[in-house]
């Protein structure tokens, strides 16, 4: 008797009591069944010996390897409950490794597609090597959520760890005076971010990017070898080698290589897109406004900047007349700065013995964010008849790089991920409910975040989630190319949606749906869209 997720997940895989044919009765026929018979409703009550089943006889049965073969709708159905496979286990205690690795697994080599069991299967985690040797390996793919649970528990080798590079570059193009100097001025703003996100030990940290030089080449190839397979030669826009970052000239984006390079560099491939933007960034100013729309708090961004330029606090002034020596903050907050020698103003005095306080009470720690539950919480769909006010008037808590302000700015980066899983769960709900197969890409993906397909038809959904209303998002340089890019195509078709109110204080969650951005919506200099200027789509696809 499965619960709607365990249903639209595994559904078709499991005997199920169809309880609405006990008529009138089928509530307490429901509670009979969970309470005595302990019928099970949810997928994470499904043992591993029992996946083991539903793995090695089941799907075979309801997919042969000649379904596979032929339909892509078949593959992504068996990815799907792979998926829901490992995210059971995963929640599950006292799981062995390698519960689950001699399952027959669906794999892909060349053209071929088969069920594997006895061979070597290696999960495709890093595209590049994964098609350098797709005829010479079975190779599965999956969504980013569950490859660690596959290496765990399938017994999958990965093929990013696998993997032996050496680059070989050709002749140098000369130096890039202008990358260069671009690399010169984001570098500051990579150091605050890294910092900012994990733990660093900033000496070392801001040495090596300091270290760090852009050299362009006319060529680069790369030699991959994995140990008992062999070896591959490929082309390479772009490389690392010590504290060189190798870009290819040509006519890709420079910025783009650089970007990917640098995040190599520092071993944070999902950031490249983020430090992409930072390298496209006109100003200074500009590059702040990126680490404030991702949370970054304005004065440690100020405390940051200053341990990466290495700028001595100044020192307090002498004492003033009333003997009490004024004491700085180690980074101003939106102070006037003080001509150097002069002496800042004195602290306040004490309040007097028996005053109490003279500020106030302390403020109040921020409360826990609570965000409805995306598989059961109602969500409307906004259409062009809704009324012109509906989303509010604020930018009210936008995440993947939409604008935040005010209580936004409070938030942690895991806080803002969670927003942002939240609504793209709606969003998949949503498509399911229309009939659509949907896969999440994983989360540094460029372009979208949902493909969804049906009838031959592909959706490519990038999607921007809130806690309240906001008329503002703001695309990433790569989201808008594939809005660009998936204009020329016939099969494909890009949309943004944008997802409102998911936290639980807030109205009824909603969606709306965007298929074509004129220029008029977006905003000077920037890549933000002003969803005022965008017509709605009337109804789901």
């Amino acid at each position: 008797m499965p619960d709607g997720t365990t249903r639209k997940a595994i559904g078709e895989l499991l005997p199920v009591i169809e309880i609405d044919r006990f008529g009138e009765q089928k509530e307490q026929v429901a509670a009979w069944l969970r309470e005595v018979v302990r019928v099970r409703t949810s997928v994470e009550q499904i043992k591993p010996e029992e996946w083991r089943t539903i793995l090695s006889e089941r799907i075979p049965s309801v997919v042969s390897e000649e379904k596979a073969l032929a339909d892509q709708k078949d593959r992504d159905r068996i990815k799907r409950w792979y998926t829901a496979c490992l995210e059971s286990v995963s929640v599950q205690d006292n799981i062995p490794r390698n519960a689950l690795n001699n399952v027959p697994l669906l794999c892909r080599k060349g053209d071929g597609w088969k069920y594997i069991t006895d061979e070597t299967r290696w999960l495709s985690d890093d595209n590049e090597v994964a098609e350098a040797f797709e005829s010479d390996i079975w190779q599965m793919s999956l969504p980013e959520g569950p490859r660690k649970a596959a290496r765990k528990y399938f017994g999958l080798k990965p093929l990013s760890r696998s993997v032996r590079t050496e680059l070989v570059p050709g002749q140098s193009g000369g130096h890039d005076d202008e990358l260069q100097s671009g690399l010169r001025k984001a570098l500051p703003y990579v150091f605050v971010w890294r910092s900012f996100k994990s733990r660093q030990d900033s000496v070392k940290l801001r040495s090596e990017l300091e270290k760090l030089q852009v050299c362009i080449l006319n060529d680069l190839r790369a030699k991959l070898t994995i140990e008992g397979v062999g070896c591959k030669e490929i082309k390479k826009d772009w490389g690392v080698k010590n504290h060189t970052l190798l870009i290819v000239a040509g006519e890709g984006s420079r910025e783009s290589f650089l970007a990917q390079a640098l995040a190599d560099f520092l071993d944070a491939t999902s950031d490249a897109e983020f430090y992409e933007n930072l390298l496209r960034c006109g100003s200074d100013d500009d590059r702040r406004k990126k680490l404030l729309s991702n949370n970054v708090p304005p004065d440690e961004i100020d405390r940051l900047l200053r341990e990466y330029r290495e700028e001595p606090v100044e020192p307090p002034g002498p004492e003033d007349e009333s003997g009490v020596v004024p004491v700085l903050e180690p980074v101003p907050r939106k102070q006037p700065e003080q001509p150097r020698g002069s002496v800042p103003p004195p602290a306040p005095s004490p309040p007097p013995p028996g005053s109490g306080p003279s500020l106030g009470p302390p403020p109040s720690p921020p409360s826990p964010l609570r965000l409805k539950d995306p598989r059961t919480a109602p969500i409307d769909l906004a259409t062009d008849e809704s009324a012109p006010g509906a989303h509010g008037e604020s930018g009210g808590g936008g995440t993947r790089g939409g604008p935040t302000g005010g209580e936004d700015s409070q938030l942690s980066h895991d806080e803002k991920l969670e927003i942002e899983r939240c609504g793209s769960c709606f969003a998949k709900r949503k498509l399911e409910e229309n009939g659509w197969d949907v896969e999440e890409m994983p989360h540094f993906n460029p372009g979208f975040d949902l493909k969804a397909t049906k009838d031959g038809q592909e959706l490519r959904i990038e999607v921007k989630s809130h806690r309240g209303p906001s008329l503002v998002v703001e695309l990433t340089i790569r989201e808008y190319k594939e809005y660009v890019a998936c204009e020329k195509l016939s099969a494909v078709t890009w949309q943004l949606w944008n997802v409102e109110n998911v936290e639980t204080a807030a109205p009824t969650a909603q969606v709306t749906c965007y298929e074509k951005i004129p220029e008029e919506a977006f905003q000077v200099g920037q890549l933000s869209v002003d969803l005022r200027q965008c017509r709605r789509l009337t109804e789901l696809p």
